[in-house]
């Protein structure tokens, strides 16, 4: 079922589907699931759309343009990053007669940023943050954000005036209130405590603690990670043990894990093996229980692999002792969830790792060619691997026609023998999700330039082909706000906008097409003078 917004019907005679993506309309890529429906950036227009099974509606934003948009935690609070532009000539009458941003001499160009906290599409409070950042991060109950200048992202300083490299903006979403705290040079990690009462900021050469409450935000310790001043210290990993007690930092090129304890201050060097290239932290099998009366009470961990050794290691956050297991491949990638984990590399090799924690135990699948990413099911029992071709298969057999084609391997990560279920495909995948019901696990795989949704049942292996009206390009859950998901969305290459919303309990497919043509105009609207609105 496709329902239509309404200005479609007005482009009904345009044919408006027969563009593609290059008309630069909106980017399927970028898509933002919320438990209440998804948004959509209007490139051309710098406007928002917010999109449901029910259709597309367009949120008012105001003058100005959306440049990025993320998710809380809780899956139902966004953000949007709007730049607003004003024109301030020397002639007010260009001034009056400025409608939108090519209207105005780039010299007289004025902007500022704001941040909208959305929910349902509406926007519940809008709070003015410095115009060079571009990240933000948020306390598990939404209701604290920290908006910091992510330097691995695109980085626009038009405007921004001088910038302080130092200096991050911690808001409180439910009071509308921002307050810059300084932290050290060039923040690349932030973290908040379980209980959001702090955050812990990672810069490149310090870790500074964020003391949270109702009145004022201020910074707390902070922990020097270099001795001499341009030092650059490079993460790998940031994570809180998950009794909020230490920060754990793994830094390229250093054999140490550093455990920061919070309060009382202070710092433990944990000896490793070699320079980490992956960490993960995991919870506690028992996370209410007594380690007193309960050993398994609190057995979280950090598993940390290398790309110069074959082996995993993995820390204990009580006692800081690290297990060392060897494996026949080093592994660059961790994908963990409870208690398993998969380890594998990016480089080319074709070894996967299935890791029991409770056991200390692994075991090697053997792909038929190297992966692109490793996917770990809902349950922790299967992981799924999409491949790409390895070339050189020259003759007939059966290794050579995998090693001429991508595909989709399954492992049984119950099966302590290491054996996969590899499946040939039309083309490459470039998505996958899963879905998960009472009598069956399924995975959901989209190909590139394929117009079907391929859904694989792990458990029993059968298959089945979904048809979709357009060629899909992402696929992604739909979060619940009880936790799961209570479907899908599927964005496909149609340049004025189609999402289709996937329901696996009745199996039905909903497309709302046209919301990226719901802006009637192709430029971004200036900010009117106060006495002009």
């Amino acid at each position: 079922m496709r329902l239509l917004t309404p200005l479609l019907i007005l482009l009904a005679s345009c044919d408006p589907d027969d563009g593609r993506l290059d008309d630069g309309y909106w980017d399927a890529q970028d898509v933002t699931a919320a438990s209440d429906g998804l948004y959509v950036r209007l490139l051309k227009s710098g406007g928002l759309a917010h999109i449901t099974p029910e259709g597309a509606v367009l949120v008012d934003v105001g003058p100005g343009a959306v440049e990025r948009v993320a998710l809380a935690p809780d899956g139902l609070t966004a953000v949007a990053f709007v730049k607003r532009t004003r024109c301030e000539s020397d002639d007010p009458r260009q001034t009056r007669r400025a409608t939108y941003v090519s209207d105005c001499d780039p010299s007289e160009r004025r902007y500022r940023t704001e941040l909208l906290t959305l929910r349902g599409g509406e926007i519940e409070a809008a709070n003015p943050i410095g115009t060079h950042f571009n990240a933000v991060t948020f306390s598990s109950d939404a209701r604290w954000a920290i908006a910091w200048l992510d330097v691995s992202q695109p980085v626009a300083l038009e405007g921004a005036g001088v910038v302080d490299l130092t200096s991050v903006q911690v808001l409180d979403l439910q009071a509308g209130s921002t307050t810059p705290i300084s932290v050290g040079f060039a923040a690349s990690s932030i973290l908040f405590s379980e209980d959001a009462a702090r955050a812990v900021v990672l810069s490149r050469d310090s870790v500074a603690l964020v003391e949270l409450d109702d009145d004022s935000p201020r910074r707390g310790t902070v922990f020097p990670l270099t001795l001499e001043a341009g030092q650059r210290f490079d993460p790998v990993g940031l994570g809180l043990t998950p009794d909020g007690t230490h920060a754990l930092i793994a830094a390229r090129g250093r054999d140490d894990l550093y455990a920061l304890r919070l309060q009382p201050p202070s710092i433990n060097l944990v000896n490793l093996s070699a320079a980490p290239a992956a960490m993960h932290i995991l919870p506690p099998t028992h996370p209410d229980g007594d380690r007193l009366t309960d050993p398994l009470a609190r057995d979280d961990r950090t598993i940390l692999t290398y790309r110069s050794r074959a082996a995993v290691e993995l820390v204990d956050h009580d006692s800081f002792v690290v297990d060392t297991l060897d494996l026949q491949s080093p592994a660059n990638r961790i994908e963990a969830l409870e208690r398993q984990a998969v380890l594998w590399n990016d480089d080319g090799s074709r070894d996967v790792f299935g890791l029991d924690v409770d056991r200390l135990r692994t075991t090697r699948f053997r792909l038929q060619n190297p992966p692109l990413a490793v996917h770990l099911s809902p349950d922790a029992q299967f992981a799924v691997a999409r491949t790409r071709a390895s070339g050189g298969g020259g003759g007939e057999g059966v290794g050579d026609i995998y090693a001429n084609n991508p595909g989709l391997e399954v492992l049984d990560l119950r099966d302590d023998r290491g054996r996969t279920t590899p499946f040939l495909l039309e083309d490459l995948a470039v998505g996958l999700a899963f879905s998960e019901g009472d009598e069956r696990l399924d995975a959901l795989v989209l190909q590139r330039n394929t117009p079907y949704l391929l859904q694989l049942d792990l458990l029993s292996l059968r298959q089945q082909e979904l048809r979709l009206s357009e060629t899909p390009l992402a696929i992604g859950n739909m979060p619940s706000r009880t936790g799961g998901s209570w479907g899908f969305w599927i964005s496909h290459a149609a340049a004025f906008g189609l999402i289709s919303f996937y329901e696996p309990g009745s199996g039905e497919i909903t497309e709302v097409s046209g919301f990226a043509a719901l802006a009637l105009h192709d430029d971004v609207l200036l900010e009117q003078p106060e006495e002009d609105r």
